[in-house]
């Protein structure tokens, strides 16, 4: 997503003219924001990614976002400390759609992680994957920060305290890994119980057989 041609890759170098004329701290206000946002829009990316769907409410508080940039630009010369103001609560809607694409992901990988222990068991997925404590781990505690921060939504330091060490990219690394194993564990798992239950089949086959025999020798 790109917020109009402001906020594409690299600002355009007017933008940067007309922001460097306002001052430092407008520049560092933008600066951040954009920063942000391409933390916000990487995470949006992988939120879809992991959930086959777009994150709409992700979507949408960057366009409020982006708006308010736009909002900024037409106001930082007539009033400074309100474009200021502004960006800060662009900056939030940013924390937002990095909150809720996280929410959306860590909910996702965290139900079929425990899908996938269940029908294929601990060990096995640990021995395909030997980070899968850390992926637990991880997926556990941003579920933690993420409920607690529910919460606590309209504070915009709260909100991101809470997400700002929620590595997204790492853990889904691990989950990719974890996932890209689960078809041969699942090959490896059908080829067991086909074994077991024809051990058990020979087994019953010659206690039958034995049993006949005495029958017969009677």
């Amino acid at each position: 997503m790109q917020l109009l041609h402001v906020f594409a890759c690299e600002p355009p170098l007017n933008w940067r003219w007309r922001t460097s004329k306002m001052g430092k701290d407008l520049d560092d206000a933008y600066a951040r924001l954009l920063a942000e946002w391409n933390v916000s829009e990487q995470y949006m990316k992988i939120a879809e990614q992991i959930g086959d769907k777009a994150i709409i409410s992700s979507v949408n508080e960057l366009r409020y976002g982006g708006r308010k940039v736009l909002e900024a630009l037409s106001t930082q010369t007539s009033d400074k400390s309100r474009a200021l103001a502004i960006l800060s609560d662009a900056l939030h809607d940013c924390y937002r759609a990095r909150h809720d694409s996280i929410d959306a992901s860590v909910s996702t990988m965290n139900r079929h992680v425990d899908l996938m222990t269940k029908r294929l068991g601990y060990s096995k997925l640990a021995a395909a994957l030997p980070e899968l404590g850390q992926l637990v781990l991880a997926l556990s505690q941003a579920q933690e920060k993420i409920a607690n921060s529910r919460s606590r939504r309209l504070d915009r330091e709260a909100i991101y305290e809470d997400i700002k060490d929620i590595d997204l990219p790492a853990i889904r690394r691990n989950y990719d890994q974890l996932r890209a194993s689960e078809a041969l564990i699942t090959q490896e798992t059908v080829r067991e119980r086909r074994s077991v239950t024809i051990g058990w089949a020979i087994g019953i086959l010659g206690l039958s057989a034995a049993i006949i025999s005495i029958l017969v020798a009677l």
